[in-house]
């Protein structure tokens, strides 16, 4: 066995990250298709703050062990943009050729403008804005919605990656916790600013980047900086496991919003959700070679919502229970699919094989910066 997947197989990440990607596809399966599926719990863990902290743990990471910018643009470049521009192209494929995406009248260097921009961002919104109209996409022919809901998310990963070296310009690592910390303080104050029409178009570009989100990470870069040692691990984990079910309870099982003007009380359970699932990915807890093989979790996020969209075709008084575990499965088997034909061979040709088959190093014993 290569000590790249040993190294993967020594550490939880690939498994919380998978977690998080299930939990997003079940949320947005009960939600969508509306079969009486439960999910009180489960939206207490939700999936995206969670790959924002663990984002912010291991993206950090890669910066602070990386040679120079460039060799940490091109790891990240080319962990998130062959997935995500197969998805695009998918997504778009399926509605042109359904009706649901209507090009009259627009001309191939502008359609390819729009998609330069949209693949580049991950947002529609950017493409439309730079390029002036990208065709119009009707949602109605076959389609009820758009296939993916997830999208927002990578742009505000991609800003993620822009604004992150700044932090390096602090040098020591006490002067790195307190540019973080007042980061984080300051995106909290501007996600409140702008209330809870954030994700409305007057709030546009600021609501699809990271600045009003950037506290989410700023937990993950954080225990970046402070890792705890093995030994503690066996005590904040379940401290931290135990204070997040007391606040859920405490909440009464309430809806944890963590995007609109999160309240106090929603904004600690958002970080301790964050920081919970980075420890225990840089634990062993839940550590697996297979999934150190076959690390499924971004095509899964990226793909189940095709499936779901797929499925709101059918009546409401038609639908049957099997419908949101169908979605789900075929999110994982698309996310297997992405892994193994898209992602990791990208990978291997532009990192070199050892680093591409090491998608979640360990970082047992990595000095503090």
């Amino acid at each position: 066995m290569d000590q790249p997947i040993s190294r993967a197989a020594s550490n939880s990440f690939n498994a919380v990250r998978l977690l998080a990607a299930l939990q997003v596809a079940y949320v947005h399966a009960a939600w969508h298709l509306d079969i009486g599926w439960p999910n009180e719990w489960i939206v207490q863990i939700p999936g995206v703050p969670i790959f924002f902290a663990v984002s912010g743990f291991l993206v950090f990471d890669s910066l602070l062990s990386s040679k120079s910018l460039g060799a940490f643009a091109l790891r990240r470049a080319s962990r998130i943009y062959p997935a995500l521009i197969a998805n695009i192209a998918i997504i778009e494929t399926m509605l042109y050729a359904t009706g649901d995406y209507n090009l009259s009248g627009t001309s191939p260097l502008r359609v390819a403008g729009c998609f330069a921009v949209y693949s580049g961002t991950a947002s529609m919104e950017m493409a439309n804005a730079a390029i002036g109209g990208c065709g119009y996409h009707n949602l109605s022919v076959f389609f009820p919605g758009y296939p993916s809901g997830v999208l927002w998310t990578l742009t505000l990963e991609l800003s993620f990656y822009l604004v992150m070296p700044l932090i390096l310009l602090a040098k020591s690592r006490t002067a790195k916790t307190l540019t973080i910390l007042a980061t984080s303080a300051a995106s909290l104050v501007l996600q409140h600013s702008m209330g809870k029409t954030i994700d409305q178009a007057t709030y546009f570009p600021m609501n699809t980047l990271v600045f009003p989100y950037f506290w989410m990470f700023g937990a993950g870069m954080l225990l970046r900086l402070w890792t705890p040692n093995k030994h503690m691990l066996k005590i904040i984990i379940p401290a931290l496991t135990a204070t997040v079910i007391l606040i859920i309870y405490h909440r009464s099982l309430g809806y944890l919003e963590y995007r609109k003007q999160p309240d106090t009380l929603q904004i600690i359970q958002t970080t301790l959700v964050g920081a919970l699932a980075v420890l225990v990915g840089f634990s062993p807890l839940l550590k697996s070679t297979f999934l150190a093989n076959s690390d499924m979790s971004y095509g899964l996020y990226l793909y189940h919502m095709i499936f779901v969209t797929i499925f709101m075709r059918i009546p409401p008084s038609e639908r049957a229970w099997w419908l949101v575990p169908a979605a789900i499965l075929a999110g994982m088997v698309a996310g297997y699919l992405s892994w193994h034909l898209i992602e990791q061979p990208v990978m291997k040709a532009a990192r070199g094989r050892k680093a591409a088959l090491s998608p979640a190093r360990s970082l047992v014993g990595a000095p503090p910066n």
